[in-house]
């Protein structure tokens, strides 16, 4: 219990360790895979030229050199996703709430709240996959899974 005159602590709410940290994984082992293609590329094409001749360079190495950008960018697209959720919280104070979004700050008082939307989980439970929040003029905040404990917010 909050001291007179002091109003109680906002809940907070943070982005879901275990879906960081899958992120994060998938980042590190999609772009060591890509730095790992190229590497193999430049091997094959040094090897190819010193062994067989120019011909079996294009062959040896298009394959590597195509899987690269591709896993380089799905670890970048990995890692900024990882960026967007650790700079992600939601405050639940009495009287709205305040949605921080990197250095944007959104405050959504409860008499601006138009409608709520939830969308239960695949899985057995009281879960919700995703929170919609409608305001007065019209704008939407949709807050999915990736915020830890997304139930008690509901």
């Amino acid at each position: 219990m909050p001291p007179l005159g002091r109003a109680p602590d906002p809940t907070v709410y943070h982005a879901r360790i275990g879906t960081v940290n899958a992120l994060l994984a998938a980042a590190i082992v999609t772009t060591g895979s890509a730095l790992a293609a190229l590497g193999f590329s430049l091997w094959a094409g040094y090897f190819a030229m010193s062994t067989y001749g120019p011909a079996a360079v294009r062959r040896w190495t298009y394959p590597w050199l195509v899987a690269a950008p591709v896993l380089g960018i799905v670890g970048v697209a990995c890692l900024a996703r990882v960026w967007r959720l650790t700079r992600l919280w939601v405050e639940a104070p009495q009287d709205g709430l305040r949605v921080h979004q990197g250095r944007r700050t959104d405050w959504i008082a409860w008499n601006d709240v138009r409608e709520i939307r939830t969308w239960p989980a695949r899985q057995p439970g009281p879960t919700f996959a995703a929170l919609e929040i409608r305001r007065n003029g019209g704008r939407r905040l949709r807050l999915t899974r990736s915020l830890a404990d997304l139930e008690s917010l509901v």
